[in-house]
């Protein structure tokens, strides 16, 4: 069974590798380490649009639920990036 510790840690790297991704194609993105009940990180685009981002992770070796059971995609809200 995992930690608390092994648990924080897992967060914290799904959290920079969103965060590093974001990066690469080509998006601002600011992380609050937890800090921020709602949202993981925020995310800019070069047209200045922000969208909060809210990071999952797991140590298991399967996701635990099929993410349409909580989470709607619109994709007419995404944003655009090249």
């Amino acid at each position: 069974m995992a930690t608390g510790l092994a648990n924080k840690l897992t967060g914290q790297i799904g959290e920079y590798l969103a965060f590093a991704e974001l990066g690469r194609r080509g998006l601002i993105a600011t992380s609050f380490t937890g800090n921020v009940p709602e949202y993981d990180l925020l995310v800019c685009d070069s047209n200045l649009r922000t969208l909060p981002v809210q990071v999952k992770t797991t140590r298991g070796n399967t996701w635990p639920s099929k993410a349409d059971n909580w989470l709607h995609i619109d994709p007419r809200n995404l944003l655009c990036y090249q």
